[in-house]
């Protein structure tokens, strides 16, 4: 009699590891159908923003979201003059050069464009915090300076007749940086974002050249005093041009 019972409980157990199976089949597919549609909500995700990385620059930025949270992220703005005045005063307070390489550093930075890349990572899903590294490039400025500035930071004295006559100054900064973050939802599609960062100077390419008809006599002393110029801004820019970041932006998503 004991074996007759415990076979004819056989066809329920064999029923339920039936069900069980089919049910954990189904969330499996129901979770990768999940994981499917986010990754294609995640990559059709865009996003426009006006922003300012404090004391880089001010513009306008495009993010595309990808699958496995990953964003790429660029910008394009300019570097105002009083973001340039604000890395400028807080090196002359550190004691890492004086207001005579100040003004050649704004002259060469003067209106500056300043284009950002960057990829960046959502670590945790359905969290705003994010972390974002890339490649900055300020160029397309520059602006004039006296050669008695030019004359002073690096020691040199300027030809006879030259010493009111005025340099282009130009610099082209290449800069690596970094930043964490939080993004905010407001409202449908809209959203606020804060971070903080660092840009640091990897490269200069600087250009020092007189703005005047330079006579043959004086063109090997002009030279001399364009190139000296031109190294001590890349030495500066290397060593000392580096600057903590704090990002606003507010962008719109599509």
């Amino acid at each position: 009699m004991r074996t007759r019972s415990a076979l004819s409980y056989l066809p329920r157990c064999a029923s339920l590891v039936l069900l069980c199976i089919s049910l954990s089949t189904f969330e499996g597919h129901a979770h990768a159908d999940s994981v499917v549609a986010d990754r294609e909500a995640e990559a059709s995700a865009v996003s426009v923003e006006v922003l300012t990385d404090f004391p880089v620059h001010i513009g306008a930025g495009l993010q595309l979201s990808l699958p496995y949270r990953l964003e790429v992220f660029s910008s394009l703005g300019y570097m105002p003059g009083a973001y340039l005045d604000t890395i400028n005063a807080f090196s002359e307070s550190m004691g890492w050069y004086d207001e005579l390489t100040s003004e050649l550093i704004a002259a060469s930075l003067e209106n500056s464009l300043v284009w950002r890349v960057a990829l960046g990572w959502r670590p945790v899903r359905g969290v705003g915090w994010y972390i974002r590294g890339g490649y900055s490039l300020a160029a397309l400025g520059g602006g004039l300076s006296g050669s008695e500035v030019v004359a002073a930071v690096t020691n040199l004295m300027p030809s006879s007749g030259d010493e009111s006559r005025n340099f282009g100054v130009d610099a082209n900064v290449h800069l690596l940086d970094f930043e964490t973050g939080w993004r905010f939802p407001v409202a449908d599609r809209w959203h606020l974002r804060f971070a903080i960062g660092g840009a640091f100077t990897v490269y200069a390419d600087v250009t020092v050249a007189p703005t005047w008809d330079v006579p043959r006599a004086r063109e090997a002393a002009v030279a001399q005093l364009s190139e000296a110029g031109e190294n001590y801004l890349k030495d500066v820019f290397h060593a000392y041009v580096h600057a903590a970041t704090l990002t606003v932006a507010t962008g719109w998503s599509f």
